[in-house]
């Protein structure tokens, strides 16, 4: 037995390199509300579906006291749905513009095809953001043969119900026979739940936080250093490896299929 089928995340692992557009639309809904958070505050959740997103921000105690401030009351239940009913549309009207493929992922997926495994994918978006983003994708060649959405399932990430629906679609069993890759703690706990290997995303993800040009521009110490700590990050959070991006992913796949057939299991 050998690797049967890897599940993908999408935004910030095969698209959205840097994990821009959700990042963007939590800062502008806590901003309309007289709020501010960070870049690292936004960012800190992410991979979690954008409901319990919205929900770990509230409860950071930065903007229960700016809420409070604004407000002259915390942040409750109806105010988590008011915000969510915000950020549903203004996500799901910006993500065709951050549906570009990040680069080495068609490569790499189509090899794996090649070699027979399945290819499947799980997302913090709900299934009328992904609606814009499926057809764009898979006009650039990436078109996986799952995607199972937070919508899709009680209970996002980490959770491994949306792993387990991916599984029972393409017929992946036993779990040590999958791997999951993601740029998230939230993909990395995602996986280990279900019992698949998992594979951490730096550079093209939410943890460097970069865009593209960004990434270009920026002095090499200081993206080594970003590169760094988001690595340690994911490594803590259990990631059995940690690379860049996806195009690296290929020597990673071959020394997992080298410790099945060794005998080991996540």
């Amino acid at each position: 037995m050998e690797v049967k089928g890897i599940i993908f995340d999408w935004a910030g692992t095969v698209v959205d390199y840097g994990c821009m557009a959700p990042t963007k639309v939590f800062i502008e809904v806590f901003k309309d509300k007289g709020i501010s958070i960070t870049m690292e505050e936004a960012r800190a959740p992410m991979g979690q579906a954008k409901k319990d997103h919205l929900r770990a921000l509230m409860e950071l105690e930065s903007v229960r006291a700016q809420w409070q401030s604004a407000h002259k009351n915390f942040p409750s239940e109806d105010d988590l749905n008011e915000l969510y009913e915000q950020l549903e549309p203004k996500l799901a009207a910006i993500v065709e513009q951050f549906s570009e493929v990040i680069p080495g992922v068609v490569e790499f997926c189509e090899e794996m095809k090649a070699q027979g495994l399945q290819l499947g994918s799980t997302t913090g978006y709900v299934m009328s953001m992904m609606e814009k983003i499926i057809p764009l994708a898979k006009a650039q060649g990436f078109c996986p043969d799952a995607i199972v959405t937070s919508s899709d399932k009680v209970g996002g990430r980490p959770y491994p119900w949306m792993m387990y629906e991916n599984a029972e679609r393409l017929g992946l069993f036993p779990p040590s026979s999958v791997v999951k890759i993601g740029d998230t703690v939230a993909d990395i706990k995602e996986g280990l739940n279900a019992g698949a290997w998992t594979i951490g995303l730096t550079t093209c993800g939410n943890e460097v936080g970069l865009s593209m040009d960004e990434v270009r521009m920026i002095p090499p110490d200081d993206l080594k250093e970003k590169i760094r700590i988001a690595t340690q990050k994911l490594e803590s959070a259990g990631a059995h490896y940690v690379v860049e991006s996806v195009a690296e992913c290929r020597s990673v796949i071959a020394d997992i299929n080298r410790r099945i057939l060794n005998g080991e299991k996540p």
